[in-house]
């Protein structure tokens, strides 16, 4: 399949490569209202009303408010079918996963340690679902 869409802005690159978008937060992201809403819309833009699944690293996420963690929870979830996030340390890695826990998210999610983890839970939301 290869890579096809293209995006990026202030907040994150992204792009869709065999069939998982990939978003990548840009270093010193810190995550708020305003920025969960134009990473949001950039992967809307990208996805062309196309659902996938995304692979959403957050290495480059230095912090985050109330206000960002809720929109994502629920806006950021539009088009998504699965979410791999790859978060770099086990600090954040719990701080993710305290957070999923609480907010019950709608699509399956989960939170790994290494890229190639995430990337093979989400092969198998690539199909047609």
């Amino acid at each position: 399949m290869g890579k096809t869409g293209y995006g990026n802005n202030q907040v994150a690159d992204i792009h869709i490569d065999n069939g998982i978008l990939h978003f990548v937060y840009k270093p010193n992201t810190i995550l708020n209202l305003k920025n969960a809403t134009a990473a949001v819309n950039q992967r809307l833009a990208v996805q062309k009303d196309r659902a996938y699944p995304i692979f959403c690293d957050v290495r480059g996420l230095v912090s985050s408010d109330k206000e960002g963690r809720d929109y994502l929870a629920k806006q950021g979830s539009v088009l998504v079918k699965a979410v791999g996030i790859l978060a770099s340390d086990p600090l954040t890695n719990r701080i993710i996963s305290f957070y999923m826990n609480n907010s019950k998210p709608r699509i399956p999610t989960k939170v790994f340690s290494q890229r190639f983890a995430a990337l093979s839970f989400l092969e198998k939301f690539t199909g047609s679902k």
